[in-house]
């Protein structure tokens, strides 16, 4: 124990006092917190800022809304007349709208599907003489879009914001208690399949390159110099060596990853601004444990390539396809429907899944987040078995 607390406050000491270093370790966070909230500022110019000019909003809603307003029409309809009459981003756009049997509901949502509308509006009965009265029971409203149309995406998110100021004790989007998908597109929307790809692509990129950086230089690096050999015929336990080295890289790339995940978490909220979807707080935890099991897989790969190369450059070499083939694994799932349980025991294409998931069905994906962190935790301890076993082996730490 004694061999090992020295050889890994040697290997802290050669990682901290190196200027380098220091880039490796937080370059990565910072550069996905400035990319990310590049990003975002496009997507908000993009969708959040667009001027809606001479666009005809198309509603339909539910007749038996129970108004208390002599004309027979909800007040949330005046309310989204006046708005885009107004805004200033809602140049010469009208509102036009159709009351509908709660009975043809279904009928309406298809219609809603083929673009026939912008968004369908069910009230529960008596919805406004409830919310005017503050009964005890809170009535329901449906606000239903077509995530793939950006005319009714945007109309959606205009009467998400009217009805908190317009009614109070009324539940939104609720069926038996549970919650509902307001976005009832049969695909997802073009900004979310985007990000779905962007995402992924960019975060495991920059934290492979984070271990990139770190791990030949401990291994390879030190077999190039050859201060390894002068390690290895010291007293000291291979197995304390591999321990010591792997822990130092672990603790090292975790404090990475802890950088980078802060650059994710505090970018999100500007990369997401102007989408019609948000992160649950489980999301968040996911990722954040996700992560750290990604990072601590990623130092053993690279650690393994190092232990088997010559030099930094050969392992660095080694390396340089295992990006590419994550940035192929990155756009499949974009492209491919890889949400089966059974892709998250699949390595390095569960981790870009599981990232995928969050944007297409975060909420639905816990399962899937949990399968990938333990089957990679399972695969490091293999590939940590698999290090101390070619420690041991004199071919491979003397090739040099």
């Amino acid at each position: 124990m004694k061999n090992f607390r020295t050889i890994l406050g040697k290997e802290f000491r050669r990682v901290f006092t190196d200027y380098r270093m220091y880039l490796a370790l937080f370059l990565p966070g910072f550069l996905i917190f400035f990319v990310y909230t590049i990003i975002g500022n496009v997507v908000s110019d993009t969708i959040v800022n667009r001027t809606y000019e001479e666009v005809t909003y198309r509603v339909a809603y539910s007749d038996n809304h129970g108004s208390i307003l002599p004309n027979g029409e909800p007040s949330l309809l005046n309310a989204i007349t006046s708005y885009v009459n107004a805004s200033e981003t809602e140049k010469g756009c009208k509102v036009e709208s159709e009351s509908f049997p709660v009975s043809e509901l279904s009928s309406y949502q298809d219609k809603l599907i083929n673009g026939e509308f912008d968004i369908v509006i069910a009230f529960d009965d008596n919805f406004e003489a409830l919310v005017a009265a503050s009964s005890a029971v809170h009535p329901n409203i449906s606000i239903y879009y077509n995530g793939n149309s950006d005319n009714a995406t945007h109309l959606y998110q205009v009467v998400s914001s009217i009805v908190p100021t317009l009614y109070n004790t009324y539940t939104v989007n609720m069926e038996n208690g549970e919650d509902i998908d307001p976005n009832i597109s049969s695909g997802d929307s073009t900004a979310r399949q985007v990000m779905s790809m962007i995402f992924p692509m960019i975060t495991i990129t920059l934290l492979l390159s984070s271990v990139m950086s770190l791990c030949p230089e401990s291994i390879a690096g030190e077999k190039e110099r050859g201060t390894l050999t002068s390690l290895l015929i010291t007293p000291t336990r291979r197995s304390d060596i591999v321990l010591a080295k792997i822990t130092c890289l672990s603790v090292t790339s975790l404090l990475s990853g802890l950088v980078s995940f802060l650059g994710v978490a505090l970018s999100l909220p500007k990369m997401m601004n102007g989408l019609s979807f948000t992160f649950p707080i489980e999301t968040i935890i996911a990722l954040f444990f996700l992560i750290l099991s990604v990072l601590i897989f990623f130092v053993l790969i690279a650690s393994l390539v190092s232990v088997l190369a010559k030099s930094v450059k050969e392992a660095t070499g080694y390396l340089g396809p295992l990006m590419g083939v994550l940035i192929f694994l990155c756009i499949l799932p974009s492209i491919a429907d890889m949400s089966a349980l059974g892709w998250a025991f699949v390595p390095l294409l569960n981790i870009a899944t599981s990232m995928s998931l969050l944007f297409t069905s975060p909420a639905a994906s816990v399962v899937f987040f949990v399968c990938t962190i333990l089957s990679n935790l399972v695969y490091s301890g293999l590939l940590l078995l698999a290090i101390s076993k070619l420690f041991n082996n004199e071919k491979v730490v003397y090739s040099n």
